[in-house]
């Protein structure tokens, strides 16, 4: 999100809470920079 990046006031707790939320509910995240920004791959269990 360019609106709340550190450079304008954002603290990055973000991604860490995501990270948490999904390690909670035995998924995975991984977060790699790409050209046109941080790109997020969130992988969550599915309930049979």
């Amino acid at each position: 999100q360019a609106a709340r990046d550190r450079k304008t006031g954002g603290i990055g707790l973000g991604l860490a809470i995501a990270e948490r939320a999904v390690r909670v509910h035995q998924g995975a995240i991984k977060a790699r920079n790409t050209e046109n920004g941080l790109a997020v791959e969130i992988h969550l269990p599915t309930v049979n």
